[in-house]
């Protein structure tokens, strides 16, 4: 897979696995929107004028809804790299909220000095390929790390179709068991957005780029509060 993007074009995943996507939403959990080309979107995102980002997620939408038959609600930016177009368009065009940083809490992004209407919702913990070999290397390890990570609250946990849907199922699964077992519950994003109530109440935080322990280049990161 690390071929595709980079000497062979990528497949198109969700329009070859239709009836699977339509199961996931008919069971009752959240499907939303996760770039259109993972690699592209990645590299190139941050520095790209408003006409083609929204080109791209013009045709993400587009996709999204001739393979379900509705509007999607929620979007996760590729590799956590985002621009103040792309806040716009989801913005524009009825999204609830995206997932696109590293952070802490959900929160009012602000980018290039500009505040998004669209609530942030971030990923809080490490993920599985960031930490393994330096954490653990087996199941038992990993997920001792992961529960000694997690803090009251809301803990937002990445994972991934070629890890956790792979060699590390096992992990996922002992992960969900342990969680459980400790008095926590699992929860679609688009129903913690719904719990947050008006997002004019929430917090407007910078968005930067930088580095995250065990992840090869840079991120979006939630920033410090804005300066009035």
């Amino acid at each position: 897979t690390l071929l595709y993007g980079i000497l062979l074009p990528g497949p198109h995943i969700a329009r070859n696995h239709g009836p699977l996507l339509r199961e996931v939403v008919e069971r009752g959990h959240e499907l939303g929107i996760h770039g259109l080309d993972h690699v592209f979107w990645h590299d190139h995102i941050k520095h790209l004028g408003r006409e083609k980002t929204e080109e791209i997620l013009r045709e993400a939408v587009d996709v999204y809804r001739e393979i379900l038959g509705i509007e999607p609600l929620s979007f996760a930016a590729p590799g956590w790299m985002i621009n103040e177009h792309a806040f716009r368009f989801l913005e524009r065009n009825g999204f609830r909220y995206s997932s696109d940083v590293r952070g802490e809490y959900p929160f009012l992004p602000v980018l290039k000095g500009s505040v998004c209407g669209l609530v942030q919702i971030p990923t809080t913990l490490p993920t599985l390929d960031e930490v393994v070999g330096l954490e653990g290397r087996d199941s038992r390890s990993l997920v001792k790390y992961f529960m000694g990570s997690l803090r009251k609250g809301l803990n937002v946990l990445t994972v991934h179709a070629e890890m956790e849907g792979k060699h590390w199922v096992g992990f996922l699964d002992d992960f969900i068991r342990e969680t459980l077992s400790a008095g926590f519950r699992f929860l679609r994003l688009v129903d913690i957005r719904d719990s947050l109530g008006d997002s004019a109440d929430l917090p407007t935080r910078e968005i930067l780029f930088g580095q995250v322990r065990g992840r090869a280049g840079e991120v979006a990161l939630q920033g410090a509060e804005r300066s009035e």
